[in-house]
Parts: C-alpha cells; sequence; structure tokens
C-alpha cells in the first residue's frame, strides 16, 4: 500500500506545480509586427474588490486584451468600456482570456475594470495590452492618461447649535416612609434614570417630616434644596427620637452586613443617626437599607431621593456654509 500511495502523491504535487508554473510563465503571441506594447502588470488583488486600469487610444487604433489568473481558480470578471460609456466587452468567470481584440473608432480613453468576487479570498491576475495603429502619425501615440482635480464648492444654509451652559434638573424618585419594628431592617430599591449626574438623598426618624411637608405646598424640601429655593434641608423631628443606621450601596447583602459590623464598606453609610443627607454620583440603580436600633419601639422613617440630571442649554442660528466636492476629470 505504501509503494503505491507514495508516486501518486508526487505525481499530483509535480502536476500542481506544472500547472501554476504554466500560468506564471504564460506569454500571449501577438502576431502582428507592428503590434506596441501599452501595459504588461501582475496585480494582487482582495476579495471582494475591484481593480480599474485607463488608457488613452490613437484613432483606428486595434487593440490586444490578454489577461490570465496567477494565483486562484479564474478571474472573477473583466469589463472594457469607453470612459462614461457602457461595457461592450465583458468576461465572467475565466481562468484566461487571449487575444481579445477591439478597435479604437474616433480614439479615446478605455477603462478595463478586473473585479473579484470571492468572499474570503485574494487573487493575483496579470494583464498585457497592445496596440496595433493603423494610421503611421500615430505609432509612437502616448496612451497615458492625465488628471485635473475639481473643486466644487457649494454654499447651503445650516442650523448650527452652540452650548451656552448647563442646567442641573432634579427629579424625584422615591419619597417613602415606611415604620420599622423593633430592631428591624428594610431594604428599599432605588431606581436611577439614565443620564443621571447624581443622585441627592435624605434619610432619617420623624413623621414631622411628612407632616411638615405642607409648609413647602407639598414639595420636598431637599428638591428645594438642590434647586436652591432653600438654604438648608429643614425637618421636624420627634420629641424623643430614636436613632437608626442606614446604608447605600448597590448589593443588598452588602448593605446589611454593614449593620451587623462585618467590616463591610457600602457606597455611603452612618450609623446612630436621626437624620442625615448627602450626595452620591451614580448612574445605576442601588439599594438604601435602614435599621431601627432601638428594641424597645417601633419607629417611623422616611427617605427622600432625587436624581440630579445635567441639561444642556444651547442658543440656535443659521449660518451658511461651504460643502465641497472633489472630483477628478482627464486633460
Amino acid at each position: 500500500m505504501r509503494r503505491f500511495f507514495v508516486p501518486v502523491f508526487i505525481l499530483f504535487m509535480a502536476c500542481a506545480t506544472s500547472h501554476t508554473d504554466y500560468r506564471a510563465r504564460m506569454q500571449p503571441e501577438i502576431k502582428s509586427n507592428k503590434a506596441k506594447q501599452v501595459a504588461d502588470i501582475t496585480f494582487k488583488i482582495p476579495s471582494a474588490s475591484v481593480r480599474e486600469y485607463y488608457y488613452r487610444f490613437a484613432p483606428g487604433d486595434t487593440i490586444v486584451l490578454n489577461a490570465w489568473v496567477i494565483k486562484g481558480n479564474d478571474i472573477s470578471s473583466v469589463e472594457v468600456q469607453p470612459y462614461g460609456g457602457s461595457a461592450f466587452l465583458n468576461f465572467v468567470r475565466m481562468p484566461y482570456i487571449l487575444n481579445k481584440t477591439f478597435v479604437s473608432d474616433t480614439g479615446g480613453i478605455y477603462v478595463i475594470r478586473f473585479s473579484n468576487t470571492s468572499t474570503f479570498k485574494s487573487k493575483i491576475y496579470r494583464f498585457t495590452i497592445h496596440r496595433i495603429p493603423s494610421i503611421s502619425d500615430y505609432t509612437f501615440f502616448n496612451t497615458s492618461v492625465f488628471w485635473d482635480t475639481i473643486y466644487d464648492t457649494t454654499y447651503k444654509w445650516v442650523r448650527e447649535s452652540t452650548l451656552v451652559k448647563y442646567n442641573l434638573e432634579p427629579e424625584r424618585i422615591l419619597f417613602r416612609g415606611v415604620v420599622l419594628n423593633k430592631g428591624g431592617h428594610r431594604c428599599i430599591k432605588i431606581d436611577v434614570p439614565r443620564a443621571t449626574s447624581y443622585v441627592a438623598y435624605m434619610v432619617g426618624v420623624g413623621q414631622g417630616f411628612l407632616e411638615g411637608m405642607g409648609e413647602f405646598s407639598g414639595k420636598s424640601p431637599l428638591e428645594l434644596f438642590e434647586r436652591g429655593e432653600i438654604l438648608r434641608p429643614r425637618i421636624r423631628r420627634e420629641r424623643k427620637p430614636v436613632s437608626i443606621d442606614y446604608a447605600i450601596d448597590y448589593s443588598v447583602s452588602r448593605a446589611v452586613k454593614f449593620f451587623t459590623g462585618s467590616g463591610y464598606n457600602p457606597l455611603r453609610g452612618e450609623k446612630n443617626i436621626i437624620v442625615d443627607f448627602g450626595r452620591l454620583y451614580i448612574s445605576s440603580d442601588c439599594y438604601l437599607c435602614v435599621k431601627n436600633n432601638s428594641h424597645e419601639k417601633d419607629v417611623n422613617v422616611f427617605a427622600d431621593v432625587i436624581a440630579v440630571r445635567k441639561v444642556g442649554v444651547y442658543s440656535y442660528r443659521r449660518v451658511r456654509k461651504p460643502f465641497v466636492k472633489v472630483y477628478r476629470v482627464p486633460k
């Protein structure tokens, strides 16, 4: 079995190498002794790409096109068209194109367009172009194409905005009173809106806080404080207040462990307070946990939280702006 497999494998490799070498060494035969070589180009074209070449031919020229693939299965497509016109030669999925001719009756610029429609693999193509002049005066005609770059400027009216300042807009997201049993605790979720700059909060003991809302027409003192309408939040307290602990954190378990003194540090937390307020620069949901330190009586606890968003204030005006379109034209 081994004696049969090795020669066959070598024969297969020899055939594949021979086929590749043949395509690399391929030289089309141009029979006319008047033919002038215009191009002999080997190029790599990436997958899903197009490559274009431009040449100018003299009136009456006969053009001979040869093209073949060096790496890859075939040439995906080749098109020939006059500049600004429609394709009159089109070859699709061909390993080679030999001695295809066309006549440039009036002369002008022609586009040779190659494409690789493979999704993943690049290819290597080679092509040659020869011209056979029919008019002796055009024997040494220059086939190069030169270009002029044109800048076309137009003006349009547009609406332009300018940032003037930022306003802070508070929005109440939590206002709640709860009753904590003797030595009990409770956690409340705080839903923080998107685009929040910071959260202001007030937490404390006192039914009087809820009663005192009437002094501010039902508005939260904390909200009025953030708007700058009062200097400091003022609340009513019970005559014999009972202290509480509170903790604010993303995790309920971490906030509760703060009460037990397990060494966990929440985002914000205080112990043995009657009332406290502050700010937290957060932009995602969190939890407020409160604990009654008294083992003799229940306690009323309030919580007021507002989210403050930074909102830009803009001025607008109409301005005339230039828009430049760049394109090129043959000389």
